[in-house]
């Protein structure tokens, strides 16, 4: 039987360990259980946090409030397809689309002030095959410091896309 507890703690120790030996590497933590005070545990130096069970729970809530999206994210997980597959239409968009992959660039700063949906029309219109879509933005946020993840933030959402904010979008591209 596994010893969840005392691998999680065992994690955390060598997680702060290596972040006092070298302070200016970020290093990522998976943990088995959510029960842990991910902020607290985060609070000191690049040190990050992340636990399965809390990562399930996002995937479940993500489910029940936007149909299709634990679809979309376990599709993305397999990256190879079929190309010789000679079923219908739709089967042949989905091998397809099996081979694209999530790529995280900066905007324009022309974008900056644009509609979200109107800087997914452009990406769209941009690609030479039509095949790049933009689903999301990430973007730091000055209170907390840390970056924010955005996927669809809805079609009027303001993008600022200013000198030095880091605003990238989010493309699901071949």
């Amino acid at each position: 039987v596994a010893d969840v507890a005392g691998d999680d703690a065992t994690n955390i120790m060598r997680t702060f360990a290596l972040g006092a030996t070298v302070p200016h590497v970020p290093v990522t933590c998976m943990l088995h259980c959510a029960e842990h005070n991910q902020s607290a545990l985060s609070s000191g130096g690049e040190s990050s946090f992340v636990s399965i069970d809390a990562f399930k729970l996002s995937l479940l809530a993500s489910a029940s409030l936007t149909r299709g999206a634990l679809t979309l994210i376990c599709n993305l997980c397999k990256t190879i397809g079929d190309m010789e597959f000679q079923g219908q239409q739709w089967q042949r968009d989905y091998e397809r689309s099996l081979g694209y992959e999530l790529y995280e660039r900066p905007l324009s700063p022309a974008y900056h002030n644009e509609t979200f949906s109107t800087i997914v029309w452009d990406a769209l219109a941009r690609s030479e095959e039509g095949d790049v879509y933009l689903i999301g933005l990430t973007e730091m946020d000055p209170e907390v410091g840390r970056r924010l993840v955005r996927i669809h933030p809805g079609a009027d959402y303001r993008v600022s896309v200013e000198s030095m904010s880091r605003t990238a979008g989010v493309f699901i591209a071949p």
